[in-house]
């Protein structure tokens, strides 16, 4: 059987982290047709592009596939990028990486893992190590799939799932996102206990 495709969306105003991004998400082609896609915070057209070569380099040697773009000029630029990513989207799962976080090790085969168990499942949800020691975990649950509650890293989404649903153009775009779905087809989503993702896991509490 070929591997589903999994998109990694990455909104990018830290291109210096993209290197450690890149490494932890490398491993992802083992178990998934991987691409990344980067949606550039346009105010960094000057940056030195040192850092973003050494990312696309170690991702592309593992054969996946990188597609850049710039967010639109004007109000909300995330929220619009993420809903014209959406707008092209036409298969295979999606997952949101922040440019300030890492994969967790576990993610790609627990994820593979899930779609195995219970394929008929279009959204997944994930418990989230926290920083700091045990039990920092932010459990998955239904009642957390709302916004303000839930961080975009931690579900998944397949095309079919997302029909006309988009980001609203404010801050909590992510959480308000996967609660229009939920309320609208709760019955696709899958919740697991498994710790599969980070919460900013490249900026650490003051």
């Amino acid at each position: 059987m070929s591997p589903q495709p999994l998109t990694i969306l990455t909104v990018c105003s830290r291109p210096q982290n993209l290197p450690k991004l890149a490494v932890s998400l490398a491993p992802g082609k083992e178990h998934f047709d991987l691409r990344w896609r980067i949606l550039f915070d346009p105010a960094l057209a000057n940056f030195p592009d040192i850092a973003i070569c050494l990312a696309f380099n170690a991702v592309m040697a593992r054969g996946i596939g990188v597609q850049t773009s710039t967010l639109p000029p004007g109000p909300a630029p995330h929220p619009r990028g993420v809903n014209s990513f959406l707008d092209e989207l036409r298969e295979g799962w999606t997952w949101f990486l922040d440019d300030d976080n890492l994969v967790h090790p576990d993610f790609f085969a627990g994820l593979a893992e899930l779609l195995r168990q219970q394929p008929e499942k279009r959204a997944w949800v994930f418990s989230q190590a926290l920083w700091g020691p045990p039990p920092w975990v932010r459990q998955a649950h239904p009642g957390m799939v709302r916004e303000n509650q839930i961080d975009g890293a931690q579900y998944a989404f397949h095309r079919e799932i997302i029909a006309g649903d988009r980001f609203p153009l404010r801050y909590s775009c992510d959480g308000a996102f996967a609660d229009a779905i939920y309320q609208r087809a709760p019955e696709a989503f899958g919740f697991t206990s498994q710790v599969l993702c980070y919460y900013n896991r490249l900026r650490p509490p003051a």
